[in-house]
């Protein structure tokens, strides 16, 4: 049985990714053989139903394994216009893991049996001309959204971390701007919220302030620190481990914890 295996929208050399993933056996015996090459298609002469099967599942690693990576790099480049080489790849890389864990560890071999089985299923009984291009638009639209979905959430994460990098920069300037309004405050979380304390124990004031409805304790806190400025900023056992990073990238080198909190 000939089949002719082709793919044309991509940057993609299909003879040697096919190539290299021939069983040893099949190519010794002959039951697998490519027999030319033209314009990115392959000629390939199989023995049987068997040999139909393992090329399917060749051609399901294939898809995996780098029409996946060539789909989500140009999402990156074309549809979220993400430029920078590092940014592309740190974004390329969260979703390919993400991807190729969700179903557990055997869940990338999983899903490269199912697209194999589709393969088969179109080349035994279908037709013996087989584009991976139209398999991959056609065939595997529900692989397709789920990669773009896992990819949207991937650049969201990332496009607020960098919101998050840029506001967390402007505070900081805002911070070394001021002149300190207190030498020493104590924070601690007393009936739900966060309160100041200057080194005597007496809460510190701020003029009142409506907030806005979503806004969280963190929020405040974070807010009224800006607006004083202190020197040191001791958090009594302050157990929110993300405030406290977040404390210490603001107020660079003023943040401390109390003797028996350091190294919790």
């Amino acid at each position: 049985m000939e089949y002719i295996i082709g793919i044309s929208r991509q940057n993609i050399a299909l003879h040697p990714l096919v190539e290299h993933r021939l069983p040893q056996q099949s190519i010794l015996n002959g039951s697998m053989q490519i027999k030319k090459e033209a314009d990115n298609y392959i000629w390939i002469e199989l023995c049987g139903p068997a040999q139909v099967l393992a090329l399917a599942e060749i051609l399901a690693d294939i898809i995996i394994e780098t029409m996946q990576i060539k789909f989500l790099m140009h999402e990156i480049r074309f549809s979220y216009g993400i430029t920078s080489e590092r940014e592309q790849c740190e974004l390329l890389i969260e979703t390919v893991k993400r991807l190729w864990k969700q179903e557990g560890k055997s869940g990338i071999e999983r899903q490269k049996a199912e697209i194999g089985r589709r393969i088969a299923k179109y080349m035994l009984e279908e037709s013996h001309l087989l584009s991976l291009d139209g398999i991959f638009r056609f065939r595997m639209q529900d692989y397709l959204a789920c990669w773009q979905a896992t990819l949207e959430q991937v650049v969201q994460e990332f496009i607020l971390r960098r919101e998050q990098k840029e506001f967390i920069k402007l505070l900081r300037y805002l911070v070394s701007m001021k002149d300190p309004g207190a030498e020493f405050v104590c924070i601690r979380l007393e009936a739900g919220e966060y309160v100041m304390r200057d080194c005597r124990g007496r809460e510190i004031c701020f003029e009142e302030y409506i907030w806005e409805e979503d806004s969280t304790r963190e929020d405040r806190l974070v807010s009224r620190l800006v607006e004083l400025s202190p020197e040191v900023i001791q958090l009594d056992d302050i157990q929110d481990e993300v405030l406290v990073q977040l404390l210490r990238e603001i107020f660079i080198g003023r943040v401390r914890r109390k003797p028996e909190q350091i190294g919790q």
